[in-house]
């Protein structure tokens, strides 16, 4: 039932390591990358850590009938937190180059419904599952996985929220090393 597969093994600086970053582009499905690609590369950051093991494990303790749900929330916020790092370290419109590179791996999965995505990432930009809590829970934010599956509840699409802290605590995480590697890949100038 999982759809990705993916080696353990997590490269994120990719300084000089184009080989090894285009076997696990390869890894995941996805086709070689140019060297200087940084599009292609916030592409493949989302899809690399969808495919990670904590992703599947959640997956799998979820009633199969929800599982597809959970999916498109993980895809949809992992896109939503990838937008967010390229709008503060890329040029002015680069995001509307990226989108589409992330749709189309996105779109190879089994789980992918178009609308529901497009539902569940226009909810995420309405209310932001990480950042500005005010007016949101009394001014305190749940954490990020929380905050995601309540904006695809607003959006219609109810999943019920993990209570598996280490899950919880790995979106967490998961979520800064996005912002980094974003920041890392950024084109200079």
């Amino acid at each position: 039932m999982w759809p990705f597969k993916r080696k353990d093994k997590d490269i994120r600086t990719f300084g000089g390591a184009m080989s090894e970053y285009n076997k696990l582009r390869a890894s995941v499905g996805m086709a070689p990358a140019r060297e200087d690609d940084c599009h292609e590369c916030v592409a493949w950051l989302v899809v690399f850590d969808l495919a990670g093991e904590p992703v599947a494990e959640e997956c799998k303790r979820l009633p199969t009938g929800d599982r597809g749900l959970f999916m498109m929330v993980c895809a949809s916020y992992l896109s939503w937190v990838a937008m967010k790092g390229v709008e503060a370290k890329f040029p002015t419109d680069s995001w509307r180059l990226i989108a589409p590179l992330i749709e189309r791996e996105l779109s190879k999965q089994q789980w992918y419904r178009t609308e529901v995505m497009k539902d569940l990432f226009d909810s995420l930009a309405r209310h932001p599952p990480i950042g500005e809590t005010k007016g949101r829970n009394f001014g305190v934010s749940l954490g990020p996985w929380p905050d995601a599956v309540m904006a695809a509840t607003l959006a219609g699409h109810k999943l019920a929220c993990s209570t598996n802290m280490e899950f919880l605590l790995y979106v967490g995480v998961m979520s800064g090393k996005i912002l980094e590697t974003i920041g890392k890949v950024a084109p200079k100038g």
